[in-house]
């Protein structure tokens, strides 16, 4: 899913889930960390237990574009 641009807007409603599995937090971490550094990196379980992963699961998505310059 891309974010809308400048112009745009969204409408998201969805509930969020905690991730409380420290495996599927792993994997979240390492997700998220691929954005940023191309090495691998090792969580403690500490580390992992204190860090909090959301999943918004999300069913729907509206959109509307406006106040966006016409092309001839």
């Amino acid at each position: 899913m891309q974010l809308p641009d400048a112009g745009q807007e969204c409408d998201l409603q969805r509930r969020v889930n905690f991730i409380e599995d420290p495996e599927e937090k792993r994997e979240a971490l390492n997700i998220l960390m691929r954005h940023y550094s191309s090495r691998e990196f090792v969580y403690s379980d500490p580390a992992v237990k204190n860090v909090k992963i959301w999943e918004i699961p999300i069913d729907s998505v509206t959109a509307k574009e406006y106040a966006v310059p016409h092309t001839k």
